[in-house]
């Protein structure tokens, strides 16, 4: 991957990640009317407050990918995917104005992203290595 690759693939990453708790809701708000969209966007601090807190685990992805860089890519790609459908299950589906419970939940989002996004790294490491080991075997 060339540097302008790299770099367009980083900010793209860090986009997706501040954009996503809004992307995640307009499936919603096709079910559920405008307002269920609006629970994100109605007091503009909100909306600042829940992209900043879901920011935090793709600055992470963010910093492991340019870190690793090609040496780990399939550990690499199963974070990417764990992280992005992770967040767009739990901000797709959260009701933040049924109860005060689900409105605490935009904190704990992140940090549920970012250990599964853990998880999917040591998923996709270990079956990008099982991938290999036939190959590896028959050279020998």
């Amino acid at each position: 991957m060339t540097e302008k690759n790299k770099k367009l693939t980083l900010i793209i990453i860090l986009h997706a990640g501040f954009l996503l708790p809004f992307i995640a809701r307009i499936p919603g708000a096709f079910i559920h009317g405008y307002n269920y969209f609006a629970q994100y966007i109605s007091p503009w601090n909100l909306g600042v407050m829940i992209s900043v807190f879901n920011f935090a685990p793709f600055v992470i992805l963010a910093i492991m990918m340019s870190l690793l860089g090609e040496s780990k890519k399939a550990g690499l790609l199963g974070a990417s995917i764990t992280a992005f459908a992770l967040d767009l299950y739990l901000h797709g589906t959260l009701d933040i104005v049924t109860d005060t419970i689900p409105a605490t939940a935009v904190l704990i989002v992140p940090i549920y992203v970012t250990i599964f996004m853990g998880i999917g790294f040591i998923a996709g490491h270990l079956a990008g290595h099982f991938a290999r080991l036939p190959a590896s075997l028959i050279k020998k």
